[in-house]
């Protein structure tokens, strides 16, 4: 079993008056269980985008 929260925070800049730029990056993260019993669940960060 694999579980993926992603996490995706709109942050605004504003360049000028006129002008605003607005990222939304995107951070999985993973909680993935051991495939074989009694085996390490793992957990963590997955590619940031």
């Amino acid at each position: 079993m694999r579980y993926t929260a992603n996490i995706q925070p709109v942050i605004p800049f504003k360049l000028n008056e006129d002008l605003n730029l607005i990222t939304r990056t995107i951070v999985p993260i993973i909680y993935a269980e051991s495939p074989v019993a009694g085996g390490d669940n793992i957990s963590g960060m997955g590619d940031i985008v």
